[in-house]
């Protein structure tokens, strides 16, 4: 016994699962979710395009900033 008196074990029943079970599983529903994108059109690849581009513009931005940061340091290589 410890200090609180009773011990608490918790166990789980975990049913046995192989590698293809997980793999069968994952293609099951990546399958089913790709039902999913004709109904959702081409504006969904534009909405991937204009947040990459964006990500991409601001990145180069900050890239830009830490390159004029460094030059006034005298960090540059």
């Amino acid at each position: 016994m410890n200090k609180m008196g009773k011990s608490l074990i918790l166990t789980f029943n975990i049913p046995h699962m192989s590698l293809t079970d997980i793999i069968y599983g994952l293609g099951e529903f990546l399958t089913w979710s790709f039902q999913i994108l004709p109904i959702l059109g081409n504006n969904v690849n534009w909405l991937i395009i204009l947040v990459g581009a964006s990500m991409a513009a601001w990145w180069i931005s900050k890239m830009i900033a830490f390159d004029k940061e460094a030059a006034q340091n005298g960090t540059l290589p």
